[in-house]
């Protein structure tokens, strides 16, 4: 008897120790007190969240600046009621697809407590993050270009100067020319007068030529009458030979001057073209 009254005494001081011990408070493992994510916007990422010490009804609830992101299950409410034993809740959390890029702070809390801080890192989508590097892509090609636009730009600056340079030294050939031609021209015309004055001088001397016959004519004239009154007129036939022959001599003195006129014009006039052929060069 006194063992059953023991026995039941022990009982009675155990449950009253269970009832005054106050309930230990819900937690989460220590990896889970801090979760940082990237993700894109307009996309979904579900994880557990694991939970200890459940041992009463007790509600969690999201918190923070991206309060209406976090949900639990599928159903995406933000409260959640937990029952004693339960291990772990699905967290749900959806990123809005017109959030700006950025870093977004939340929470997990049970009783006030903070169970879990998740820190989310906005990013772009990946079809966008493949049009910035599409584009970056076309900015390196642009760039590229323009490097090659600038090359060639200095290579025309470079043309134009050699084209301008050419044109200058052209004009300066062409007037070089010019003042050639002009010298040209004016020998030209030296040319035409010498050689109207050599068809004067032959003139002369055909005229010369055909006076030196008429005097020779009239030499053999003289020189038959001389010879037919060279028995009695001695004197004068030695007369009439004088004359004639001083007639002759001036006639043969005359024709070589003229001669040596001809030569002497002619002679000059070639010299000077000669000259005036090469006083201009066409080379720097």
């Amino acid at each position: 008897m006194a063992l059953k009254v023991s026995g039941i005494l022990a009982i009675t001081f155990v449950a009253l120790c269970l009832v005054a011990a106050p309930a230990q408070a819900v937690d989460v493992l220590e990896s889970q007190e801090d979760i940082v994510l990237t993700l894109e916007r307009g996309t979904s990422h579900e994880f557990p969240l694991l939970l200890q010490n459940v041992d009463e009804i007790s509600t969690l609830e999201s918190a923070g600046d991206i309060e209406g992101w976090i949900g639990f299950w599928e159903d995406g409410e933000n409260e959640y009621e937990i029952y004693p034993g339960q291990s772990y809740v699905q967290i749900v959390i959806d990123v809005p697809d017109d959030e700006d890029l950025g870093e977004y702070d939340g929470e997990v809390r049970w009783d006030g407590k903070t169970l879990s801080t998740i820190s989310v890192k906005v990013t772009l989508e990946l079809n966008d993050v493949m049009s910035y590097e599409t584009l970056s892509d076309m900015d390196d090609d642009v760039g590229a270009l323009q490097d090659r636009v600038e090359l060639l730009t200095d290579g025309i600056i470079d043309l134009r100067t050699q084209v301008a340079t050419l044109e200058y030294n052209m004009s300066e050939k062409v007037e070089e020319i010019y003042e050639y031609q002009k010298d040209l021209t004016e020998l030209e015309k030296e040319k035409t007068e010498l050689e109207r004055k050599h068809e004067d001088l032959s003139e002369d001397y055909v005229e010369l030529e055909e006076k030196y016959s008429e005097v020779s004519e009239s030499n053999e004239e003289l020189n038959a009458l001389t010879g037919a009154l060279a028995g009695t007129q001695v004197p004068g036939m030695f007369i009439g030979g004088l004359l004639a022959g001083v007639i002759a001599m001036a006639v043969i003195i005359r024709r070589e001057e003229v001669k040596r006129k001809v030569k002497r014009k002619l002679s000059n006039s070639m010299d000077r073209s000669k000259k005036d052929e090469f006083k201009y060069s066409f080379g720097k």
